[in-house]
C-alpha cells in the first residue's frame, strides 16, 4: 500500500512538474510583456493602436470609402510583442522582454531542481529498501518468497522513478538559459 502511494506521488510529482513548465513555455511563448505593468503589446508606433491607409481613388469612390482602418497588432501578428520607430528602443524592449523569459526559464529550473532532488533521495530510500528485503531474505527463508516479491514491485518502481528523473533532467537541460547562451556565444566564436 505505501508503494503504491509513493508510486502515485512520484507520478503526479513528474506530471505536475512537466505540465507546469509546458504551461510556462506556452505563456512565454504566447505573451512577452516588457515590464510590469504593461499591456502584452508594446505600440510605440501609433498614438491609437490603428493604422489608416488611404485607398487609391476609382471613379466610383466617395470620401467615406477612401480611408481604412486597420489595427496595427492585427497586421504583423501575434509573434512579435512590440512595434517601435527607433531601433535602440526595439532592441532595449527585446532585451527586457529576454530577461522576463529567462527569469521564468531560472523559476522553472529552480523548482525542476527541486523535484529532482525530492525524487533521488527517493530512490535512495528505495535501493536501501530493496537491499534490505534481500539481506532479510538470505537470514530469513520462510519469507524469502514473499521479500523476493516485494523486491519486484520496489524494483519496477525503481525503474519508473530513475525514467522519470532522467526525462525530467532532459527538460530541465532543454529550458536552461545558460546553455543557450553558451551556445550563442560558442556560435558567435566560431563565426569570428
Amino acid at each position: 500500500m505505501k508503494n503504491l502511494n509513493l508510486k502515485k506521488l512520484i507520478k503526479e510529482s513528474i506530471s505536475d512538474f512537466l505540465t507546469e513548465l509546458n504551461l510556462e513555455k506556452e505563456e512565454v511563448a504566447e505573451t512577452q510583456p516588457l515590464e510590469e505593468g504593461t499591456s502584452e503589446f508594446e505600440d510605440k508606433v501609433t498614438k491609437d493602436g490603428n493604422i489608416y491607409f488611404v485607398l487609391k481613388p476609382t471613379k466610383d469612390s466617395k470620401e467615406g470609402g477612401i480611408v481604412r482602418e486597420v489595427s496595427l497588432k492585427s497586421l504583423i501578428g501575434d509573434e512579435y510583442c512590440g512595434a517601435y520607430l527607433a531601433g535602440p528602443q526595439a532592441l532595449s524592449a527585446g532585451r527586457k522582454a529576454l530577461k522576463d523569459r529567462d527569469s521564468k526559464l531560472k523559476e522553472n529550473v529552480v523548482v525542476g531542481k527541486t523535484k529532482v532532488t525530492e525524487l533521488e533521495a527517493k530512490i535512495a530510500d528505495l535501493k536501501k529498501q530493496i537491499e534490505n528485503n534481500s539481506t532479510m531474505s538470505l537470514h530469513d527463508p520462510q519469507r524469502r518468497g514473499q521479500l523476493q516479491e516485494t523486491n519486484d514491485g520496489l524494483l519496477i518502481q525503481l525503474e519508473k522513478i530513475e525514467q522519470g528523473v532522467e526525462k525530467l533532467k532532459k527538460a530541465l537541460e532543454k529550458s536552461s538559459p545558460k546553455k543557450e547562451k553558451k551556445s550563442e556565444e560558442k556560435k558567435e566564436d566560431k563565426d569570428e
